[in-house]
């Protein structure tokens, strides 16, 4: 398949340079989905507070 070692070497740097760079682009991801889910508790959290004070004044 390779012709020489430096060519198998050369394809495996590759090889690590792009599962390093999608590595990194699903942590990113991660971080934006575990936000996101954040951000919908506070406002869950929000709507039943009010919900909680609408009913106790009426």
């Amino acid at each position: 398949m390779y012709k020489n070692k430096e060519a198998k070497i050369k394809e495996y740097k590759e090889l690590q340079k792009v599962q390093s760079k999608i590595n990194m682009k699903k942590i990113k991801v991660e971080k934006i989905l575990v936000e996101a889910n954040e951000k919908m508790k506070d406002e869950f959290a929000f709507v039943a507070k009010m919900a909680v004070e609408m009913r106790a004044v009426a």
